[in-house]
């Protein structure tokens, strides 16, 4: 249904209680309606470039989510209840309006991958320390005035996608995580 110029999210998709995999990118959709957690079996959700400005708190229902993509929106916050999906291994919340990460991200035991770049975040949560399986962190084009120190805490870390300007700021600390710097 990608492409496709829906202007609202289609309820028939509410019945098909048998969908897994749900790409609806690049729609003028506004919102994504609270009855969305009825889709139970959905592994995978693509909501890139649409204009959502929020999503709905019942997205936490989604238990088997293992991709959410919600990159290119006007997103300003995420909802609290994201750390109810225990699933979750690739996030992509790029090119939003985020300031703040919830602090419950933590909680997101299987992240693999966080895509977070073109943002306005300034800090990442302290529970962040937590994401174990987060080997791939995309961060650059934010408010940060240095890198975080969270990530020192953070030996799951292969892959950081940074500005350039923490090169210099940080090289020690960044030496002494040994990452591929991207």
């Amino acid at each position: 249904l990608q492409s496709n110029k829906l202007c609202s999210f289609p309820d028939q998709i509410l019945y098909n209680s048998r969908l897994v995999s749900l790409s609806l990118s690049n729609n003028p959709i506004q919102t994504i309606p609270d009855a969305f957690h009825k889709l139970t079996l959905l592994e995978e959700l693509y909501v890139s470039n649409c204009r959502l400005d929020t999503l709905p708190s019942s997205i936490g229902l989604l238990q088997r989510l293992t991709i959410l993509d919600v990159s290119s929106n006007k997103l300003t916050f995420l909802p609290e209840e994201l750390s109810q999906l225990q699933q979750l291994k690739n996030a992509y919340f790029q090119n939003n309006k985020l300031r703040t990460l919830p602090f419950s991200i933590g909680q997101l035991s299987e992240l693999e991958i966080l895509f977070i770049y073109n943002n306005n975040i300034s800090q990442l949560p302290l529970s962040f320390v937590q994401l174990n399986y987060l080997f791939e962190l995309h961060m650059y084009n934010n408010s940060f005035n240095q890198l975080p120190k969270v990530l020192t805490k953070m030996e799951s870390i292969q892959n950081l996608y940074i500005d350039y300007m923490f090169l210099e700021q940080s090289e020690k600390m960044l030496q002494a995580m040994q990452l591929n710097i991207l």
